[in-house]
């Protein structure tokens, strides 16, 4: 199975190691509305030494192959041929909250 990751490289020199938060946010659309159907977060250090994050399965491939008839729920657009990533970036401080808290939607 076939699978979309994405690869971040920093290109920044960095004085020491650095944390950050890493969010994926993978648009879908369901009955012509687009809403955020996929999230990934990653926490991760960035220093000279480890410049790579690398994210695996972000959406398996098959789900995005799907024929006319039976549409991926990923795909935006007119003709439902776009994929749309949003990539947040946020350095994490000493004294900020590492942990996601848990929602419960009803």
């Amino acid at each position: 199975m076939l699978i979309i990751k994405l690869h971040i490289l920093i290109n920044l020199y960095i004085n020491s190691i650095t944390f950050f938060k890493v969010c994926v946010l993978i648009t879908g659309v369901q009955k012509n509305i687009p809403y955020i159907k996929t999230v990934h977060v990653r926490l991760h250090y960035f220093s000279n030494i480890n410049r790579v994050l690398n994210i695996d399965n972000l959406i398996p491939y098959d789900e995005l192959a799907l024929s006319s008839i039976q549409l991926s729920p990923h795909l935006i657009g007119d003709d439902r041929n776009q994929l749309k990533i949003n990539l947040l970036i946020t350095p994490m401080g000493p004294y900020i909250c590492h942990e996601t808290p848990s929602f419960d939607m009803k």
